[in-house]
């Protein structure tokens, strides 16, 4: 299996507790914000390829994780989405990979933390 990486491409990871409460896929009030400055930053890159990958981390079923990861993925894309008035000019598609592809130990609760995150990867 190849791994390609493209010149420009930026992935922005954004903290799962600041976009959600534990366990839900609805947006916090308090994450419009933080994703309104997402939205601002694609704005300078017209035509972009945006894809938003939803993790968790290994706590419950693998499968309800799978679908807790895709929901907030998608959760994301649609905010920026409408947030965009240009959207149609971007390339967008989301996924969820539950707990397939931690970046911390599940071991902690601080690594668990981590691993509860979305990702925004924005390639020319």
């Amino acid at each position: 299996e190849s791994i390609t990486l493209e010149v420009g491409t930026q992935t922005i990871s954004l903290p799962g507790d600041v976009l959600f409460d534990f366990d839900q896929a609805d947006l916090r009030p308090e994450a419009t914000s933080l994703l309104q400055r997402v939205a601002n930053r694609l704005t300078e890159q017209p035509a972009a390829r945006v894809l938003v990958v939803g993790h968790t981390d290994d706590v419950g079923e693998d499968n309800y994780n799978l679908v807790l990861s895709l929901d907030r993925a998608n959760a994301v894309k649609d905010f920026l989405r409408d947030a965009l008035p240009n959207a149609d000019q971007f390339n967008w598609s989301s996924s969820g990979y539950g707990a397939a592809q931690p970046v911390a130990s599940n071991d902690t609760e601080v690594g668990r933390q981590r691993n509860r995150r979305v990702d925004i990867i924005i390639a020319p």
